[in-house]
């Protein structure tokens, strides 16, 4: 049998870097969460949350959303 990957619990800053840097580099949605080993839904949810007034995911806005989340 074949065991599934395990997923990350949680997104760090750097992962929130390597996200936006390969997203840029259009690198599919499905590769990035392979390549991080965290799941399809968690990167959408994270693109979601860290995504500018253009649309486009970007890192740092992730980070603060999560900082703002648990204050």
């Amino acid at each position: 049998t074949c065991a599934l990957p395990i997923s990350k619990i949680k997104i760090t800053y750097d992962d929130r870097v390597d996200i936006e840097m390969m997203l840029q580099d259009k690198i599919s949605k499905s590769m990035i969460s392979e390549l991080k080993g965290i799941s399809r839904g968690a990167l959408y949810n994270e693109i979601e949350k860290g995504k500018d007034e253009m649309g486009e995911y970007r890192a740092i806005l992730g980070q603060k959303n999560l900082l703002r989340s648990r204050s």
